[in-house]
């Protein structure tokens, strides 16, 4: 490979990055969802998050620990989270159902969305 071509499938490879920040794109794991700036909690991407940890609430208000819930989920994923509303392993351990509170809190003042906020309350009863 000659200097020339090795030149342009390194410039080939950045290409994308030179029209779009990487930040705008990456997916943010669980563990990411509370550091990001203000701004993002009214994107799509934090949005989408919400919905998931909606999905995972529990009947009892609370959320089960040890999940990622940024994770993108599927049709085929959704069916057995949501047939497990009714566990009672929701947790204040680990972090669980206050990671979640203090996420919907975010995204429910950046987008104003009822079901976050119905979700919230829910999930502040629990704990109580």
């Amino acid at each position: 490979m000659t200097s020339d071509s090795a030149f342009r499938t390194f410039a080939f490879c950045l290409l994308p990055f030179a029209f779009d920040p990487p930040s705008s794109h990456q997916a943010v794991t669980w563990d990411q969802c509370l550091a990001q700036p203000a701004a993002w909690y009214g994107g799509a991407q934090a949005e989408r998050i919400a919905d998931n940890v909606l999905l995972y609430q529990r009947d009892a208000g609370g959320w089960p620990k040890d999940v990622d819930m940024a994770r993108a989920l599927g049709a085929a994923d959704r069916r057995p989270i949501a047939q497990a509303k009714a566990r009672a392993d929701a947790t204040i351990d680990n972090g669980a159902t206050v990671s979640q509170l203090r996420y919907l809190a975010r995204v429910y003042a950046a987008a104003r969305a009822e079901r976050f906020r119905a979700a919230f309350l829910a999930g502040l009863e629990y704990v109580f």
